[in-house]
């Protein structure tokens, strides 16, 4: 189901047929080590992979466009990966993640989470490939109104757990500000999101929304993890 889904999703982004293969192909290995891994009851016996979620969405980094697709579970376990000289010919373990490191040269990771769909906990594993030729749409009207996109970033972290977001605009000055949780806060204006993480200031363009929802609910969900302390 995850690959159709998929494929039906890059054929409409008219994703070049050779990268849209290597795409289907990772997506399938992530969510058949979900289903082999983060499924796996404490007993060993296997269960329904409950909560499990596909996300796919379009950012920028380095100045380029790129597709990030992600695979979403409950379980709080790391994924693995082997090198591919400590797996036998025969071997199954780790050799999924090893393909999705080589085909995505190494843009992939996984991190702690919440669920888009229901505010489960869990983690996400994550993959990027480049779109340097796709044809992207025009901007939505929200794109080019600063304080129109806070309030669109308010309802996706809004559907992610965060109960009470205050927002502040002015659109006299084209300037929107959330107060997401105590000493987590997102400016919005002049075309841009920023806020401040552990390593310093972030900035990301208001057209990578999903994306910086995404960033801010790892960083809550990380400070929020006992014996942490946020830079």
């Amino acid at each position: 189901m995850a690959r159709r889904h998929v494929l039906g999703e890059l054929r409409a982004l008219r994703l070049e047929p050779a990268l849209a293969d290597d795409v289907v192909l990772m997506v399938s290995e992530l969510a058949t080590n979900v289903v082999q891994h983060a499924t796996r009851s404490q007993d060993g016996q296997m269960r329904p992979p409950a909560g499990a979620e596909l996300w796919m969405y379009r950012r920028i980094a380095s100045s380029q466009h790129e597709l990030l697709v992600a695979v979403f579970d409950q379980s709080p376990e790391r994924p693995y990966r082997v090198d591919s000289g400590a797996v036998g010919l025969d071997s199954e373990g780790g050799r999924g993640l090893m393909l999705v490191d080589a085909m995505a040269r190494g843009r992939w990771g996984a991190y702690p989470t919440r669920s888009r769909l229901a505010n489960r906990l869990g983690k996400v594993t994550w993959f990027a490939v480049p779109m340097p030729h796709v044809r992207l749409n025009e901007p939505e009207p929200w794109e080019r109104d600063t304080v129109e996109a806070g309030k669109v970033l308010r309802t996706l972290l809004s559907r992610r757990g965060f109960g009470s977001i205050l927002l502040r605009a002015c659109p006299e000055s084209g300037l929107a500000v959330l107060s997401v949780a105590t000493g987590l806060t997102v400016w919005c204006q002049a075309g841009h999101f920023r806020w401040r993480g552990p390593g310093g200031q972030r900035r990301a363009p208001i057209g990578d929304v999903s994306a910086v929802a995404e960033e801010i609910v790892h960083l809550h969900v990380t400070a929020a993890r006992p014996g942490h302390h946020p830079a």
